[in-house]
């Protein structure tokens, strides 16, 4: 049976309540228990696609396609298993293998990887494939090392061993992921792993809200602004990757790792600035562009923007901003791109903390 992203996403994420989309600023993705695992809630964001597929591009033509790979492969192991780790207590036998392989195949639907349709199970020689419709990033980018490391980082995670995988494309355009090898490392250990991914969550339970008037993500949705088909989220036509509020991080952490944290700057500066000139291009004044971009940092869970502008320098204020410590760079950056795009000058960042940047207009 084929898997319908957008029946899901309708039936189960927005008609249960699990993808909570109603707040200003704020997205959140709950998750019941599930074989013992404990109850959460995390933040979601939604960047457009075409700021991770100008990554890869950068990265790609600066380190070249073995390295570039090699490197999504582990952000993607990364990213998979930080948020899996959220299922602590989950009853993880061999008796439930094939149920929270396929359960959690459906669970990264949500975060913007494809559903795997068809996965084939043998448990005693611990060898798994998965197939699945391309997603629309790895169409784009001709990489798929990205899921590939997904894959491992699931497979990790619910045996507890170090799992490697490997993708190609079939003949019928489906993504085919497989366990290509098998480490049996004695004091290999999920939390260890995951100590080393910077893990830090925001305090979900002191959500503020001052009632802006700003939009949430229902209210683009209901106005069509934002439209859902099976690819998955599309802002005025573009692709949306929903991803946990810490993925950020992880990207510029696996950057700054390999020495490359200047190349991850200067790629989401420069995607940001292009994403938004094409979001400003109808509107003339500074005004009508500032109510713009709040209101779809607003609906993209991306906190309540407020802009101040003085005399050579502007202010950025944030509630609930999508911050973590584990990706101290990436707003900064993203903001930088926005005010560079609306005053159409170049903009330095003076001094920053965890919910204000002051910028000043470079002479």
């Amino acid at each position: 049976m084929t898997f319908k992203f957008r029946e899901y996403a309708l039936n189960k994420m927005l008609a249960t309540g699990m993808l909570k989309i109603n707040k200003p600023g704020i997205v959140t993705y709950s998750n019941s228990g599930f074989l013992g695992s404990r109850n959460f809630k995390t933040r979601v964001i939604y960047l457009l696609e075409e700021t991770y597929v100008s990554l890869y591009n950068d990265t790609l033509k600066k380190i070249g396609k073995v390295r570039a790979d090699e490197l999504w492969y582990k952000i993607g192991k990364d990213v998979a298993m930080r948020y899996l780790l959220n299922f602590k207590g989950m009853d993880k036998s061999s008796k439930n293998l094939e149920k929270i392989i396929r359960y959690f195949s459906i669970i990264f639907s949500s975060m913007g990887i494809p559903v795997f349709n068809e996965i084939s199970v043998d448990s005693k020689k611990l060898k798994f494939l998965f197939s699945g419709t391309v997603p629309p990033i790895c169409a784009v980018t001709k990489s798929y090392s990205y899921v590939s490391g997904m894959v491992s980082g699931m497979m990790s995670f619910i045996l507890n061993k170090n799992i490697e995988a490997k993708s190609y494309i079939s003949d019928d355009n489906k993504i085919i992921v497989f366990v290509d090898n098998l480490f049996e490392e004695k004091h290999f250990q999920c939390e260890k792993i995951f100590s080393e991914i910077v893990f830090h969550k925001p305090n979900l339970e002191k959500e503020k809200c001052l009632f802006s008037g700003l939009s949430s993500f229902v209210d683009f949705f209901k106005f069509k602004i934002i439209e859902l088909d099976d690819d998955g989220f599309k802002l005025h036509g573009k692709n949306l990757i929903p991803q946990e509020v810490g993925t950020p991080g992880i990207f510029s952490n696996n950057y700054s790792k390999i020495g490359e944290g200047d190349l991850f700057e200067k790629s989401i500066l420069k995607s940001s600035e292009k994403i938004c000139s094409e979001f400003f291009s109808c509107h003339k004044t500074t005004e009508k562009k500032v109510r713009v971009i709040r209101n779809i940092c607003s609906a993209l869970g991306l906190g309540e923007i407020y802009f101040t502008q003085g005399k050579n320098r502007v202010t950025v204020n944030l509630l609930n901003p999508f911050f973590t410590k584990g990706n101290p760079s990436f707003v900064p950056l993203f903001f930088s791109g926005i005010l560079t795009a609306m005053y159409s000058e170049k903009i330095k960042l003076e001094s920053k903390t965890d919910v204000k940047f002051e910028y000043i207009f470079e002479q």
